[in-house]
């Protein structure tokens, strides 16, 4: 199955997203905006949601599509303390991530095809806007990655996605898949029923906790 994901239309789809991040890095500079997000409060509001999945503080986290570590950013005004890494595609995030944080680990490479081989295993992962990225087979990508998180999690993982029930002008549907809730949570109970749904914080935007 795995495979099937790394066809061509998928490495080109995914090299398109890169070379997007790339630009906006290059025009815009380490900025949400560069991210994709619309404002840093849209942003954070999805932040929040994450440490609402569990007692953050003294676990290990990996960030997945970490961006510029704008997360290590939100915990570390928290007062957070633990073992936090980040992964992504874009080599320009990465090195900006390591030039804010010396003291993380950071990591330029494509989740998907690196997790089956990945030995370390993390407390808690975290996965904010990748899963809505419009690929062919959109919903093997969603398993895919999924799958993944779920490999290298050891007490549970989150992520958030676009909704289907969105309001209309909120909707980029070219760049942006828009998940139905229901057809996510049918997805999930093939891997597990330990889960659930956090609505509301944002109208255009779900997050969803995965326990183990």
């Amino acid at each position: 199955m795995l495979s099937n994901f790394k066809n061509k239309k998928n490495s080109s789809s995914l090299s398109t997203i890169k070379k997007s991040f790339q630009l906006r890095k290059e025009t815009l500079g380490p900025t949400v905006e560069a991210l994709g997000w619309t404002t840093q409060e849209g942003q954070y509001a999805r932040f929040n949601v994450f440490t609402q999945m569990a007692r953050l503080s003294g676990h290990s986290i990996l960030d997945v599509g970490c961006g510029f570590a704008d997360f290590l950013k939100f915990l570390n005004e928290r007062k957070w303390t633990g073992d936090y890494s980040g992964i992504d595609l874009t080599p320009e995030m990465i090195d900006e991530c390591n030039l804010r944080f010396p003291n993380a680990s950071f990591y330029c490479d494509d989740f998907i095809k690196q997790y089956t081989t990945m030995k370390k295993m993390y407390d808690y992962t975290v996965c904010s806007g990748v899963i809505s990225h419009k690929v062919p087979y959109q919903w093997l990508f969603f398993d895919r990655l999924v799958e993944g998180l779920f490999k290298v999690s050891k007490k549970g993982f989150a992520f958030n996605a676009l909704s289907s029930f969105a309001p209309p002008h909120m909707m980029h549907k070219k760049s942006y898949h828009y998940y139905d809730p229901k057809a996510v949570e049918k997805r999930l109970k093939k891997i597990t029923s330990n889960f659930r749904f956090k609505m509301n914080y944002l109208p255009h935007d779900f997050t969803v906790f995965v326990y183990k």
